[in-house]
């Protein structure tokens, strides 16, 4: 009976880190500048969206509370400095434009960590 449920939880980690890993060699190789179809649906954009999707939703189905630790937290606040400072910075368009898709990608790096 252990192996059904081990099973089930090694199938939904393998897809999710299968999405990972095209996502780490998109990043790193570059794929949407090297195919224009790729740059035009924003491909690592879709995969890092699809990714935190996944996180959030097997988060929700989790029962179980478990205790952040100290870089989550960090992670946390940080998350809600950005959005508590958003509207006092001079040009929020600008900064929301050039930069939300790099800290997406931050986060698509800090969640999905090997042995989660």
């Amino acid at each position: 009976m252990k192996s059904n449920t081990l099973r089930g939880k090694a199938g939904n980690m393998n897809f999710k880190f299968i999405l990972y890993l095209l996502f780490t060699a998109s990043y790193f190789l570059h794929l949407p500048n090297r195919f224009p179809i790729l740059g035009k649906i924003r491909f690592d954009v879709l995969l890092a969206g699809l990714i935190i999707l996944l996180i959030v939703i097997e988060s929700l189905k989790a029962n179980e509370s478990q205790e952040h630790d100290n870089i989550s937290a960090s992670l946390y606040y940080l998350i809600a400095y950005i959005i508590f400072s958003v509207p006092f910075v001079e040009w929020p368009g600008s900064v929301i434009r050039q930069n939300f898709y790099i800290f997406l990608k931050a986060v698509v790096f800090f969640s999905l960590q090997p042995g989660q």
